[in-house]
């Protein structure tokens, strides 16, 4: 899909203005030379959490180490869950290329050495569910995922903050390391709005005049009357904020022609 009028416009609805300024609150303290963290931003696919990470990255892209890069670096989990993927990912990010055949202790440690020499000094992962499969017990945890755990730990020994965004199933990730759970603050959660609970749907139907507002702003003409947008948009989406936004912007990319918001085109846009 080409670019959207909704890409980089952020609603400030309830649940990210919070998890906005939680997570603001750590990192401001680790800038200021407070001691590394490792921080959790859960929530269903669709919650955005994606958005919110790469909100509070891009606030932080000013914050330089002695060699020019960010001191505050996103990436995404790499879908090869292999044990050297994240390192290779990592390397390749900051020197613009990976070592050839080498050792997995070797990866490790030439992301992490890339990393500290960088001055980067929080990293953000989103997507770790990756390396997290639901398991019904820890004895089921991969030796992959308790070797990423205890590499993750030597990041922190090293003064590199974690912010690790994904499923609720991640917390898993820490139970693989006793030293990686115990430098774990609060869990940080992005959840749906609840559509019986008051507060959650005036929320909810405040996000959604939001977008609704936002194609009018580019003059689109938003045929259905908001009483009947917000539930229908629910029904869609089960509360989740990132999903309103697929919605919209896939009601932006079919209707570009008319530039009418109709029920057709948002049945349409769900499809």
């Amino acid at each position: 899909m080409s670019s959207s009028i909704f890409d980089g416009w952020v609603h400030d609805h309830p649940f990210y203005a919070s998890a906005l300024e939680a997570l603001q609150h750590e990192i401001d303290v680790v800038l200021d030379g407070g001691a590394p963290i490792v921080a959790l931003l859960l929530g269903a696919s669709g919650a955005g959490k994606s958005e919110l990470i790469k909100d509070l990255c891009g606030s932080y892209q000013h914050h330089l180490g002695p060699r020019g890069h960010a001191k505050v670096m996103w990436l995404r989990t790499p879908t090869a869950v292999a044990g050297e993927a994240l390192p290779l990912r990592i390397t390749k990010a900051l020197l613009g290329t990976v070592p050839r055949k080498s050792k997995r202790a070797d990866v490790r440690d030439q992301a992490r050495e890339a990393l500290s020499s960088a001055g980067v000094k929080i990293l953000f992962v989103d997507e770790v569910n990756h390396f997290v499969e639901a398991y019904s017990t820890r004895a089921a945890q991969t030796k992959e995922n308790r070797q990423i755990a205890d590499w993750l730990k030597e990041l922190v020994d090293c003064g590199i903050s974690l912010v690790l965004a994904g499923l609720p199933h991640i917390r898993q990730l820490l139970l693989d390391n006793e030293q990686l759970k115990r430098r774990a603050l609060k869990p940080t959660l992005l959840a749906p709005y609840s559509w019986v609970d008051q507060a959650g749907n005036v929320a909810f139907a405040q996000a959604v005049a939001a977008f609704a507002a936002r194609l009018k702003e580019c003059e689109w003409l938003v045929s259905v009357p908001l009483e009947e947008l917000v539930p229908r948009a629910y029904g869609c989406t089960g509360g989740l904020i990132g999903l309103v936004q697929e919605l919209f912007a896939s009601a932006e990319h079919l209707g570009a022609r008319d530039r009418n918001l109709d029920l057709q085109l948002l049945s349409r846009a769900y499809e």
